[in-house]
């Protein structure tokens, strides 16, 4: 554990293998890491209208993964952006709404997991029209268990002459304060 401390400051923890810095009347790392990861997946699925398609792929471009981060403690949250680009396949409306799943310590089933943020959704009545929705959100998963995201169809989805074309997940560990 850390020792007493005073504002200022500072001393080298074997423990953790990082200097320690008393601020504020509290220990922290000096420097502070930033984990920001970001996945990719431009396998093209057909939209669906249900609660339980996974429109996540798993290929070599996102090292066979799933949008995943592990928070050095219980305390932190995770800041997610979410861009989905869906791209129209006729002229008819298309209303395509998903959601975000999060799983702590496995990768959730869509309509299973729990869905963080809002609903990132586009619209196009145009065949070949490209769209893209951005959602953000921020996540207290309480836990240093690996916390997984899946992007899931949604029964709000309203035709399905329409593909995900592109889906990108960043994800970042922030301070609760």
């Amino acid at each position: 554990g850390d020792p007493t401390g005073v504002n200022g400051g500072s001393y080298y923890s074997s423990d953790s293998n990082k200097f320690r810095c008393y601020e504020n009347n509290v220990w922290r790392d000096c420097i502070y890491e930033r984990s920001v990861k970001s996945f990719v997946d431009s396998t093209s699925n057909g939209v669906a209208d249900n609660n339980t398609t996974d429109y996540w792929d798993t290929a070599a471009e996102n090292n066979n993964s799933y949008p995943v981060i592990t928070l050095s403690s219980t305390n932190k949250s995770v800041l997610g952006i979410v861009t989905v680009e869906t791209t129209a396949c006729s002229n008819q409306d298309v209303e395509v709404t998903a959601r975000v799943e999060r799983g702590v310590g496995s990768i959730p089933t869509c309509g299973s997991g729990v869905v963080v943020g809002g609903q990132p959704g586009t619209f196009s009545s145009n065949n070949g029209a490209l769209k893209t929705s951005t959602t953000q959100f921020v996540d207290a998963p309480s836990s240093t268990q690996p916390v997984y995201y899946v992007v899931c169809s949604d029964s709000a989805t309203v035709g399905t002459g329409s593909n995900m074309s592109n889906i990108r997940v960043t994800l970042q560990e922030v301070n609760n304060q």
